[in-house]
């Protein structure tokens, strides 16, 4: 009997819209998840996105620090706030089945696939866009998704930004 293997989601239609505006703007479409991940949030096109964090010092075919992205979001009429290690503990102390003790040691870590796999839990605590850093990538979590290639993947969240109306309302 044949094999069956599981077949992947493909990216959500956004992400593959982004994919293919990259190649108008002269990206190599490897190194610019911190263009896609601010279009996505701050809900605008690419070439937005682009020229805005091209314009906060962002070089073409590069990494992007997280300071020049919160800059280019504040161009753009939104905030980030980062995530302290005491929220982040608190949704992975909600999760089913959580070892309480390892949560308060510091022995558990969220990736990038907990949004997906743990709606509810997520759906509880977040209200807003996010962005999640992981050690050399920076990904967008619009409502409770992971939109960008990391989707279904489990990358180490290293730092966890949600993504505010520049204005507190």
């Amino acid at each position: 009997m044949p094999r069956k293997f599981k077949t992947h989601q493909p990216y959500p239609s956004l992400f593959v819209e982004l994919r293919k505006a990259a190649t108008t703007v002269g990206e190599d479409n490897s190194k610019d998840c911190a263009v896609k991940a601010l279009a996505l949030v701050a809900n605008v096109d690419y070439a937005v996105a682009h020229k805005t964090l091209k314009d906060c010092g962002r070089k073409d075919n590069q990494g992007t620090h997280v300071h020049v992205i919160a800059k280019a979001a504040a161009l753009l009429g939104k905030r980030m706030r980062r995530w302290s290690y005491i929220e982040m503990r608190e949704v992975m102390a909600s999760y089913p089945g959580a070892d309480q003790h390892k949560v308060a040691m510091g022995a558990t870590y969220i990736t990038t696939h907990h949004p997906q796999r743990f709606k509810k839990q997520w759906a509880n605590k977040v209200k807003n866009p996010l962005l999640i850093r992981t050690s050399a990538h920076i990904a967008a979590v619009i409502d409770g998704r992971v939109i960008d290639w990391t989707d279904g993947r489990s990358l180490r969240a290293i730092e966890i930004y949600e993504v505010l109306p520049a204005t507190p309302v």
